[in-house]
């Protein structure tokens, strides 16, 4: 999940980095289990051709499903002000190794 922090019709900032964090970990742990969260740094070109920065949190998941994931940016975009929340589906597996030791 990529959650950008500009707010979607003044493309300001909603919240500072921190208070973005909090919330999204508020809204991660309704949700799942266990998550890990990057910050990012977008930018890209308006159609006007001003240039737009944006924080964004990379949310990464694992053994969930589509339908929590959907119902998690529901939340994002009520509380960031988003008009999306874009989602990057990969098959993966998961494993947690502990190491050979004797």
């Amino acid at each position: 999940m990529y959650v950008g922090t500009n707010d979607k019709d003044t493309n300001q900032p909603v919240f500072n980095a921190e208070e973005a964090w909090n919330r999204a970990d508020q809204i991660l742990s309704k949700h799942f289990d266990g998550y890990t969260i990057q910050e990012a740094h977008g930018r890209w070109k308006n159609e006007d051709g001003s240039i737009a920065h944006e924080y964004t949190l990379v949310v990464t998941l694992s053994d969930t499903t589509l339908d929590k994931v959907h119902s998690a940016s529901d939340d994002f975009i009520k509380e960031f002000h988003q008009s999306t929340v874009m989602i990057q589906q990969n098959t993966s597996q998961t494993e947690f190794y502990a190491g050979n030791a004797k």
